[in-house]
């Protein structure tokens, strides 16, 4: 039971993952205000998720994240927060109980 569980959770973070970067500021379909700015998308291609042990998982952007992606997530004294990490979880959940329900249940049967 307790390996379904496990399994469930990280098919649901597999899932949603590419959810969260679709959400992430700056992609190639937005380009930058000043166009001599390279669109280089580190940013959503740091966006993953760890193990950390069982049940225990971390999302966000944590392999080599660019340095900005803290202040897109949270905001600046002179900008406001252009959540994608938050926003996607928050904006996934129910996608995520499901596939996370439905891998239970496919392990367990």
């Amino acid at each position: 039971m307790l390996k379904a569980i496990e399994f469930g959770m990280e098919a649901g973070i597999q899932n949603i993952i590419p959810d969260i970067k679709a959400i992430t500021p700056r992609d190639p379909a937005r380009p930058p205000k000043d166009p001599s700015r390279p669109v280089t998308g580190r940013l959503k291609d740091s966006i993953t998720y760890n193990k950390l042990a069982r049940f225990s998982f971390e999302i966000g952007t944590l392999n080599q994240a660019p340095t900005y992606a803290f202040y897109l997530e949270f905001g600046t004294p002179k900008m406001p927060p252009r959540s994608y990490l938050r926003k996607g979880l928050i904006d996934n959940a129910e996608k995520l109980q499901s596939v996370v329900a439905k891998a239970i249940a496919s392990r367990l049967s």
